[in-house]
């Protein structure tokens, strides 16, 4: 997906920390601040941060549902994925 995320390990929350430009989130409209809620409809609070990653991943020019709340708002997203760089989900 291209984003760097953090993970709150009390909350679960799992927030958008940077969207290079140039990556699918970005393009997508994902932005840092960013607080992801579900990924393809599923919650992300319960799960790990390997597991965040892992539902974000698949075949290039597939789509991946994302969820995110932005500003009290509820936005949903579709994001193409593209090449896969680098993990880019850590923990803080």
């Amino acid at each position: 997906m291209g984003a760097v995320l953090a993970k709150n390990n009390d909350t679960g929350q799992v927030t958008v920390r940077d969207a290079p430009p140039d990556m699918a989130a970005a393009t997508a409209g994902i932005r840092p601040g960013d607080t992801i809620l579900l990924i393809d409809g599923r919650d992300v609070r319960p799960m790990t941060p390997e597991q965040v990653h892992e539902q974000l991943i698949g075949p290039v020019g597939t789509t991946v549902a994302v969820t995110v709340e932005r500003e009290g708002r509820i936005v949903r997203l579709q994001v193409r994925r593209g090449p896969l760089r680098k993990s880019a989900t850590s923990t803080p």
